[in-house]
């Protein structure tokens, strides 16, 4: 995640009902920034474990540009402490393991307050703009399975969807990346992330209870419109690490922030567990 200044830019897309309000908040979070991963430290060979403050689980990196992307999990139950910020997002994408594009979207959690959360689906062509929410009525819910999905034609156009398949509703918005922008589309992604907020800065990461997992038959990226899973693929797992550091983080899993698993059977899916919440 790369910071920048300037005015967050948080609009209304189509597609997804409002539901009915189950949770407190009733205004938008502040303008909140998505990004490409920021490494701690040297970067990591590729394959190798990669150390990032704001990233936590998979990419990989096809020999041939991305096509789609998409995942499914279930929005797990966020413990919010009242710190300010704080907040997680789970997201599938394109770009941003080694360039300075996203093309993402997916849900985010966060806190109002001490046991105050908000569950809300949103999009980002970073670094055309901030994050950009669905829809200032809709209030996703833990225990929710979604689907998550970036796809990109021909055209030029990126089609990002996401579906609440547990109440049957869907958001989609379908955007191309700037006229001066280059979007390489040379990475998915599958990711825990601790925000970036403008005013307020990095985020502290609520506990989520259970792991986020991404299921291994909902787990998929085409390249060049071939399918095939993350085990297919060259990949690299991302933990996100804190401030006891690196070394730290590689000695207690505890001293991380949050934990990808190893892939699964086939090469399909994984679980990121978080570990502790200061950034």
């Amino acid at each position: 995640m790369k910071l920048r200044g300037g005015i967050g830019i948080i609009s209304m897309a189509i597609g997804l009902a409002p539901l009915a309000a189950t949770q407190v908040a009733t205004v938008l979070p502040p303008p909140m920034m998505s990004g490409p991963a920021i490494h701690a430290g040297t970067t990591a060979p590729t394959g190798a474990d990669q150390y990032s403050i704001n990233w936590s689980g998979y990419a990989a990196t096809p020999s041939k540009p991305v096509t789609d992307v998409v995942s499914t999990f279930v929005i797990p139950t966020v413990a919010c402490l009242g710190d300010t910020p704080e907040s997680a997002v789970w997201w599938v994408g394109m770009d941003g393991a080694s360039d300075g594009t996203v093309e993402q979207d997916g849900v985010m959690a966060y806190c109002y307050g001490p046991g105050e959360v908000e569950y809300l689906g949103w999009w980002e062509m970073y670094p055309t703009n901030y994050v950009t929410y669905f829809s200032n009525e809709t209030e996703l819910a833990a225990g929710d399975t979604v689907t998550e999905s970036v796809s990109y034609a021909t055209n030029g156009k990126y089609t990002l969807k996401v579906s609440d398949v547990t109440k049957k509703l869907q958001a989609t918005e379908m955007t191309a990346c700037a006229s001066n922008v280059t979007c390489n589309r040379s990475s998915a992604e599958w990711i825990g992330e601790s925000p970036y907020f403008t005013p307020g800065g990095w985020s502290d990461l609520p506990q989520w209870k259970p792991a986020v997992n991404f299921y291994p038959d909902q787990m998929s990226v085409k390249s060049n419109h071939a399918l095939s899973y993350l085990g297919g693929f060259v990949n690299e797992p991302f933990v996100m690490v804190g401030s006891a550091g690196v070394a730290a983080c590689e000695s207690v899993a505890a001293q991380c922030r949050a934990v990808p698993s190893t892939i699964g059977r086939r090469g399909r899916g994984f679980a990121d567990q978080w570990e502790s919440e200061a950034p």
